[in-house]
């Protein structure tokens, strides 16, 4: 049992030292560090308990630990009589050829999330491997068996950016050059909300422009 953190274990980043102790509990004091939840910290911290040892709180922190109750804060009850044109649509472009299922997964955390229309654009060649996604549209792409869209597609996919409430991008997707041309174009035309990962993440230059341009 640690008293306010794991010995060895730097409390600004979780990143150990050469020798850190590995607790099966934790008890800390007033709020968490950031050392419990980054790097190896979390492991090391084992199951965290707070107490309040009178001092004042202060609530002008820029790190924020998001926890379920700030969760159900932004779900909304759902209409008993609402039907899926108004649950949500979704457009997703992920997976490539050694990543289907990157791109399937996500797709059921669509669903499952309560989505009411997801469309996927995949490429042509995968059409075998995603169509075990029975909930979705398919929205398939000529790749020339590649395995992966390229700039190409961009108009096919430009011209369906009016539909979607939010534009997935990223799960699976290759990290071939002309792959990661085709989302950098994306990324800085697409107008609408946008859920950004994985490969999508790797074309973003942060140092450059942090998150200026790309979508909402």
């Amino acid at each position: 049992i640690s008293i306010d953190i794991a010995t060895g274990v730097y409390a600004d980043s979780g990143v150990l030292s050469n020798i850190a102790v590995k607790s099966a509990q934790t008890i800390t004091f007033e709020s968490p560090k950031l050392g419990h939840f980054l790097s190896n910290g979390y492991s090391h911290t084992g199951e965290l308990f707070i107490y309040s040892i009178g001092h004042k709180k202060n609530n002008k922190k820029s790190t924020r630990l998001i926890e379920a109750k700030d969760i159900f804060k932004i779900i909304k009850p759902r209409n008993i009589q609402s039907n899926k044109y108004l649950k949500g649509k979704i457009l997703s472009l992920t997976g490539s050829i050694n990543y289907t299922g990157a791109s399937l997964l996500s797709g059921a955390a669509c669903i499952k999330s309560g989505c009411g229309i997801l469309k996927q654009i995949y490429p042509l060649s995968l059409f075998k491997k995603m169509i075990k996604m029975k909930e979705s549209i398919d929205l398939p792409m000529d790749d020339r068996e590649n395995g992966y869209l390229t700039s190409g597609n961009f108009k096919e996919i430009q011209s369906l950016y009016e539909w979607p409430d939010s534009f997935l991008i990223g799960p699976g997707l290759s990290y071939e050059k002309k792959s990661r041309e085709l989302i950098s174009k994306i990324l800085s035309t697409y107008p609408g909300n946008c859920i950004i990962d994985a490969t999508a993440l790797s074309v973003i230059d942060y140092p450059k422009d942090k998150f200026k341009k790309l979508p909402r």
